[in-house]
């Protein structure tokens, strides 16, 4: 069974909650415009995920070897001896927004693997950070 080291809600801003409600809120207009089952279902959907994606994301340290994201359904797991750098607080704009695992405007850059990005914001921020920070130093101390 694995063991939770360390865990962390996302940090949740209100620019976001609006960018991810809005399309939602025109989704509930036609809603009650198109009242048609089937339209309905498909239009449920992307509302669906929006909340999903607001109420269920947060970061996970397993075992001190993995870094788990979980963001709506997605499941994204990152061992930890592939992460070699992280950054101090960046600002998600247009550019990064796709690599963001987060519900705020700002987190913390994460580069894994072969130059992959991503931006995460846990609650807790320099806490998690730290105890990530920690536990990647002593996987390549006991690595060596």
């Amino acid at each position: 069974m694995p063991t939770i080291n360390k865990k962390a809600n996302s940090k949740r801003s209100i620019s976001v909650i609006v960018i991810k409600f809005i399309p939602s809120l025109f989704l509930i207009l036609a809603l009650t415009i198109v009242r048609s089952p089937i339209n309905t279902l498909l239009l449920a959907v992307p509302v669906v995920f929006a909340l999903m994606t607001l109420f269920r994301c947060h970061y996970t340290i397993v075992d001190n070897s993995f870094l788990i994201l979980h963001v709506s359904f997605k499941k994204k797991v990152i061992p930890l001896e592939s992460i070699y750098h992280i950054s101090g607080e960046k600002s998600v704009g247009f550019h990064n927004w796709f690599i963001n695992y987060s519900n705020s405007l700002k987190g913390v850059e994460i580069t894994y693997g072969e130059n992959r990005k991503l931006i995460i914001s846990p609650e807790n921020g320099e806490d998690f950070i730290a105890f990530l920070e920690k536990s990647i130093k002593n996987r390549d101390i006991h690595s060596n």
